[in-house]
């Protein structure tokens, strides 16, 4: 009998990496809301879509084929049916975002709960420790940290003449990724005759590693990025300039690296800047041609406390490194709010009320800082 997967939300993430990873072992549903209609109706349909991978050197399009079964959850009888699915997964994945993560854990705990038999549930959001929060909610399932470090985009009508295929002839829609296919889990959380091969099970400390390498090397270093070039008035990542790189860099191996390795001694320096290294690579690879309007989206919400510049900061600064270049994003990220009109307040006052910081010496870091 075939492994059964649900993932919940039918995103970029969702068909971009889980689908194309997991279609050869599992039998995968997802699930969706009423937006997603056409992407539900024509996978349920076609059982197949068009991926298009982006490597360093060129763009790979692919057929992923499965045996796939969708849901729209805003259709009651579907979501009815869609709850009976649920009981019966060997894996469950949640792609929704932070913001939507706790309407969707309060909408399934429930069914979960009336069953004996646990459940495993993948949390795929940015964040750490998100598992510790939510477990909470569950009797018999357990719920299980990821990392989810591929990249994954749909593109805009501006780029049809960048050689992506659509993800079905009849819908224009395309989705791309990086070529990227690294999926660990922690060994100690996880019962291993669920899982395939296309899954890495790893230590707790190096799961660890890989949670804070993902959180703050890769989501911090893109929002650095990001964050400067469109104050810059930069349009795509591919197209940023010597002297912002040179700030990224510097960023990334004076500041977060050695951060990280102070954080986890075991794990090797080389493959901590070896990993920097690739990460520039992938962040400004042409071939995936990621947008400076993606990278700033939802800026708001990445300042917070508990997100990947606030909580980076502190991160950093608590491994005894003086934050001056990570500083900076947040400095640029209060400008770019400030510009946008999207919340009126000076900087300390945005300093202290959004981003819960109140460390004199991290506000007067952010405030009076060189790099911006």
């Amino acid at each position: 009998m075939s492994k059964k997967a649900v993932i919940i939300g039918a995103g970029a993430l969702a068909l971009g990496f889980l689908g194309e990873r997991l279609a050869l072992d599992y039998e995968i549903t997802f699930a969706d809301k009423n937006i997603k209609t056409p992407f539900l109706k024509e996978l349920q349909n076609q059982q197949q879509y068009i991926l298009n991978i982006c490597h360093l050197d060129g763009i790979e399009s692919v057929s992923i084929q499965g045996r796939f079964n969708v849901f729209n959850l805003d259709q009651e009888k579907e979501k009815n049916d869609f709850y009976k699915v649920i009981t019966e997964a060997d894996l469950i994945f949640t792609t929704v975002g932070n913001q939507n993560l706790p309407i969707v854990i309060s909408q399934i705990a429930p069914i979960l709960n009336e069953q004996m038999r646990g459940n495993c549930i993948l949390l795929c959001e940015n964040g750490r420790n998100l598992a510790q929060i939510y477990q909470k909610f569950f009797k018999a399932s357990k719920v299980v940290d990821t990392v989810m470090s591929r990249m994954c985009r749909f593109t805009t009508q501006e780029e049809s003449g960048y050689g992506y295929k659509p993800l079905w002839k009849n819908l224009p829609d395309r989705l791309v990724v990086e070529a990227y296919d690294y999926l660990p889990l922690n060994v100690a959380a996880c019962s291993s005759e669920q899982f395939s091969p296309v899954f890495t099970l790893i230590e707790p400390d190096i799961f660890s590693t890989w949670e804070d390498i993902k959180f703050f090397a890769h989501n911090g270093t893109h929002a650095f990025i990001a964050y400067h070039a469109f104050l810059d008035g930069i349009k795509y990542f591919s197209d940023v300039d010597h002297k912002l790189k040179e700030k990224a860099e510097k960023m990334l191996f004076n500041e977060i690296i050695p951060a990280l390795h102070r954080a986890h001694p075991d794990f090797p320096l080389r493959d901590l800047k070896d990993y920097g290294e690739n990460l520039l690579e992938r962040i400004y690879n042409p071939f995936f041609h990621d947008s400076i309007d993606r990278g700033i989206r939802g800026i708001l919400e990445k300042l917070k406390p508990s997100e990947r510049l606030v909580n980076g900061l502190r991160f950093i600064h608590h491994q005894g490194i003086k934050p001056v270049h990570f500083a900076s994003a947040i400095l640029a990220g209060y400008k770019i709010i400030s510009k946008l009109e999207l919340l009126p307040e000076t900087i300390k006052d945005f300093l202290i009320n959004h981003c819960g910081i109140i460390e004199e010496e991290l506000i007067q870091l952010i405030m009076g800082n060189p790099e911006i």
